[in-house]
């Protein structure tokens, strides 16, 4: 079996690594890399981390290693997800949803179709917007009758 490379922490760099895990402004994504590397420096293995944090062990694996290669810098690193761009911005949508909630009357949506010819889109991407609107938690009163 081949052994990880051993991961050591500078007093500095440990609380720096610890103050990021406690912040807000970091995604759960960076946090669990920092999270890999924290117990990577205890020298726990890569299974046994994979385990504790609920991912793979290639993902324990990559991230010591790009800690190793990049430092602090290297975990922040958030690459966009594949997929094709969205074809309208997020103003357009917001747009979109204002005119919505204008149009909406006890929490029921109505003139979806007006709404998507006034825009340029789809019904079925009007309906879209507006159920990413929804999933967001903005607006928690809106009938089922909508489904």
């Amino acid at each position: 079996m081949r052994q990880a490379p051993q991961v050591q922490l500078s007093g500095e760099e440990r609380r720096k690594l610890q103050t990021r895990l406690k912040s807000d402004k970091y995604p759960k994504a960076v946090k669990i890399r920092i999270n890999v590397v924290l117990l990577a420096a205890q020298g726990i293995e890569d299974i046994e981390i994979a385990n504790k944090l609920g991912v793979v062990r290639q993902t324990a694996s990559k991230w010591r290693r790009c800690y190793l290669d990049s430092g602090i810098e290297g975990l922040e690193i958030v690459r966009p997800k594949p997929g094709r761009t969205p074809k309208f911005d997020q103003v357009i949508r917001k747009k979109i949803v204002r005119e919505l909630l204008k149009r909406s009357v006890n929490g029921r949506v109505s003139g979806v179709n007006e709404v998507g010819k006034k825009f340029g889109v789809s019904r079925r991407s009007v309906w879209n917007y507006w159920s990413e609107y929804l999933n967001a938690g903005r607006k928690q009163t809106v009938s089922a009758s909508l489904y």
